[in-house]
């Protein structure tokens, strides 16, 4: 599962950096750089840990290769930020056989967490067409207000 985890933030620093050549904005680039290399080290990091640890069975479904066709770097970034906040709250909620991984995880769980919050904002942003929201509608518990 580590070593899964590590190809997920490999390929999101992957198109983070193809994300940064696209970018316009300096600071824009800046930022995408500056993610790409976290996650690069990130996945540099798992990967070491993961050559420490019993391999998990191959799930064999391939999630991390499999992408929509025609996504932007940007939206494959953030689908991929997406996968490893998944994939490492389902590895916390399992049994860690090094207890000395758990606040590893954690601390990447919330850097990923937090990337992911900032590649959705800047995919609502560039792409405003392609986030479908539902109507908002008024929350039960709440009163109307009065006209």
């Amino acid at each position: 599962m580590l070593a899964a985890l590590g190809e997920l933030a490999a390929l999101c620093g992957q198109s983070l950096e193809a994300a940064s050549v696209s970018a316009a904005d300096p600071q824009l680039r800046a930022l995408l750089i500056h993610r790409a290399n976290l996650q690069r080290r990130a996945a540099a990091d798992l990967s070491q840990r993961a050559a420490g640890t019993p391999a998990a069975p191959p799930r064999g479904d391939g999630a991390a290769h499999r992408e929509r066709p025609g996504d932007t770097p940007l939206q494959l970034a953030c689908r991929r930020a997406g996968r490893s906040v998944a994939a490492c709250g389902a590895l916390l909620r399992g049994e860690l056989e090094d207890p000395m991984l758990r606040p590893w995880l954690i601390r990447y769980y919330h850097e990923a967490a937090d990337l992911l919050r900032v590649l959705e904002q800047l995919t609502r942003e560039q792409y405003p067409a392609t986030t479908r929201r539902s109507p908002s509608r008024p929350t039960v518990n709440r009163p109307l207000p009065h006209r």
